[in-house]
């Protein structure tokens, strides 16, 4: 009955399947093909093994008829000093109980006395004064009411 099918307007539905025969042609064929790539597989690799083993052979007499390189003698090791051996010389030794001395510096001189850096605004307002046409005389006199302390 249509009414448990899960796919009721499937047009294939009330084909006959055709079962084939097991004892067909097709399946010894198949047989043959992989018994034929088993024997290729077979000699293929028979073939590597036999040649890599001849390599081998070819890289012993190589080297043992063109005569191998000789290894260093790593058992030789350098002579090391003698730690407890004393100098051939004296050598003086520096009194490490003497107390330094230490010189300080006269505090009794005048201080150097700096000189004065103009303040940045006070040059742009004096270069300004003279842009405007003001002689140097007034440009300095109008600064240094406004910026005491500017001098050129």
């Amino acid at each position: 009955s249509d009414e448990g099918d899960a796919f009721p307007l499937d047009a294939t539905k009330y084909e006959v399947e055709v079962i084939e025969d097991e004892t067909s042609s097709g399946s010894g064929s198949t047989i043959a093909i992989v018994g034929i790539a088993v024997v290729i597989v077979g000699i293929i690799g028979g073939v590597l093994l036999m040649r890599g083993r001849a390599k081998d052979e070819e890289m012993k007499n190589f080297v043992t008829t063109a005569g191998a390189v000789s290894m260093p003698d790593f058992s030789a090791q350098p002579v090391m000093p003698d730690m407890n051996a004393q100098p051939a010389q004296a050598v003086a030794m520096p009194d490490m109980m003497a107390q330094p001395t230490v010189s300080m510096p006269d505090m009794t001189a005048a201080p150097a006395q700096a000189t004065p850096v103009n303040d940045p605004a006070a040059t742009d307002y004096y270069n300004g004064l003279i842009g405007q046409g003001y002689t140097a005389e007034q440009a300095l006199q109008y600064t240094q009411q406004y910026f005491p302390g500017f001098n050129l």
